[in-house]
C-alpha cells in the first residue's frame, strides 16, 4: 500500500452515535427511515424520496438487518479496545483523513490526536457523508495525495 484515505471513517476504535446505529437499523418505512437518512448530511434537503427508497429496498434484501447489527455491535465495541491513534501509528503509508465537521454519526472531534502519519482534512460544511456533500474537493484531495505517495 502505498498510501491511504479514510473519509468518514467509523473504522477501528473511532466513536460511533449508538443512537444513529439503532435508529437507521429499526427502520423499515419511510417516515421511519428519512430522519435517519438525513443525518448523514450537513444539509438534509439532499435526501430525496428516490434515495430513501432505494435505502428501503437494500435494508429489505434478506441478511442485510442482521449485517447491519453485527457491524454496528462491531463499530460500538471497537471503541473500548482499539485506539485509532494506536492503530494508525502502525501503518506505514501516508495516510490522510477527509471528515465533515458537521458529521453526526461518527464526530470529527476524534480526529484532532492522530499521529503525525496522518493528515487531516475537515470539511465545514459537511457530514458523514463528505464524499457526497463535498465531492469535487473531497476527489481533489484523494487525487493529490495519491500522486504526491506515487500510488
Amino acid at each position: 500500500v502505498l498510501s491511504l484515505t479514510l473519509v468518514s471513517s467509523a473504522g477501528p476504535g473511532t466513536r460511533v452515535n449508538r443512537g444513529y446505529l439503532e435508529g437507521f437499523i429499526a427502520a423499515d418505512r419511510r417516515k421511519q427511515l428519512k430522519p435517519w437518512l438525513e443525518q448523514l448530511f450537513c444539509d438534509p434537503r439532499r435526501v430525496r424520496a428516490e434515495m430513501v427508497e432505494e435505502v428501503l429496498r437494500l435494508k429489505r434484501v434478506e441478511g442485510v438487518t442482521a449485517c447491519l447489527r453485527k457491524l454496528a455491535a462491531a463499530a460500538i465495541h471497537a471503541t473500548e479496545s482499539i485506539r485509532p491513534d494506536e492503530f494508525l501509528a502502525q501503518i506505514a503509508a501516508p495516510i490522510q483523513v477527509i471528515w465533515g465537521r458537521q458529521d453526526r454519526v461518527a464526530p470529527p472531534e476524534q480526529c484532532i490526536n492522530l499521529p503525525s502519519n496522518v493528515t487531516v482534512h475537515t470539511l465545514e460544511q459537511a457530514g458523514h457523508m463528505a464524499h457526497m456533500e463535498a465531492a469535487p474537493v473531497v476527489n481533489d484531495l484523494i487525487e493529490r495525495h495519491v500522486t504526491q505517495h506515487g500510488g
